[in-house]
């Protein structure tokens, strides 16, 4: 039996602005255990019957502050990729990171899932798609994301998450 291959790369920042942008979710986190349930879900098969290799990157100053955090996405099979940065770094972003693994890893996967608010991964898509028979998803708060993906011929599926079903309890 064949094994379907996924590649998940979450923008972890992204998550976290895309929500607290989110009206009625201002004040609310996005709990990446349900995050990880959601997107295993959505990989469409099932997870005893697949690879599926799980990235967070995220942009961080070399402090102690969110070392917990970094803790609990271990612990929960996230694979970090962490790029620090000093007060003086203006506009770090974790982007270009993410795109760079996505073309380089592409190949040895039959799916790749990004995860992010952000709309600059629509080159690293075209690139997959002109390379490689890759099944390609970019997942989203709907409101981060509305209209830039829609009409592509460089991404497969374009999923909206409900906020409800990636946030943590009150």
């Amino acid at each position: 039996m064949n094994k379907n291959r996924v590649l998940i790369l979450v923008d972890a920042q992204s998550m976290y602005y895309g929500l607290r942008s989110t009206k009625g979710y201002e004040k609310r986190k996005v709990d990446f255990k349900l995050l990880k349930e959601e997107l295993v879900r959505l990989t469409g098969n099932d997870s005893d019957k697949e690879t599926i290799d799980l990235f967070a990157y995220l942009a961080h100053a070399p402090t102690q502050k969110g070392m917990s955090f970094f803790a609990l996405l271990k612990k929960l099979g996230y694979t970090l990729k962490i790029k620090s940065y000093t007060p003086d770094d203006k506009g770090l972003s974790v982007i270009s990171d993410m795109q760079m693994d996505l073309i380089n890893n592409a190949a040895h996967y039959d799916q790749v899932m990004v995860v992010s608010g952000n709309g600059a991964f629509h080159p690293a898509f075209k690139a997959i798609k002109d390379n490689w028979s890759v099944e390609t998803h970019i997942i989203s708060f709907e409101h981060t994301l509305h209209g830039v993906y829609d009409e592509s011929d460089v991404v497969d599926f374009v999923t909206d998450l409900n906020p409800e079903e990636v946030v943590m309890e009150l």
